[in-house]
């Protein structure tokens, strides 16, 4: 079998595909269905730091954090009991409370517990 010098020496390249598991698309579905409920008639969310004791920043955005404020493990990935819109800065400072009075969780623990789930990449501010 004759093969051409230009198929010897042509290399499919194929750029890798990122795996997105089950419950990772589940989550991001129910997170963007959760926000088209929520949100006003601005299409803006008001940050809601105040439910986990943070204080209120004021500030209404397009894109928001879901934070988790029970954790992710099983059922409590969408128990909308424990789930709360955040800003990005209120979502880091729930975290950094969350990590302070937990000396137990690890470092590659507390990697994953913070996760972006801004529902927009364009993100606008409205102080109100």
């Amino acid at each position: 079998m004759l093969t051409s010098p230009i198929h010897q020496h042509s290399v499919l390249k194929r750029g890798s595909l990122k795996k997105v598991g089950r419950r990772t698309k589940e989550w991001k579905e129910f997170r963007d269905a959760k926000f088209e409920l929520e949100k006003d008639e601005e299409g803006l969310i008001r940050c809601q730091d105040t439910k986990i004791g943070l204080p209120r920043c004021g500030v209404s955005r397009a894109g928001m954090d879901l934070h988790h404020a029970k954790g992710r493990d099983g059922d409590l990935l969408t128990d909308e009991r424990y789930l709360v819109w955040l800003v990005r800065e209120c979502h880091e400072k729930a975290h950094n409370n969350d990590s302070s009075s937990s000396s137990s969780k690890t470092e590659d623990d507390q990697k994953r517990q913070v996760e972006t789930t801004t529902s927009s990449d364009e993100i606008l501010e409205v102080q109100r």
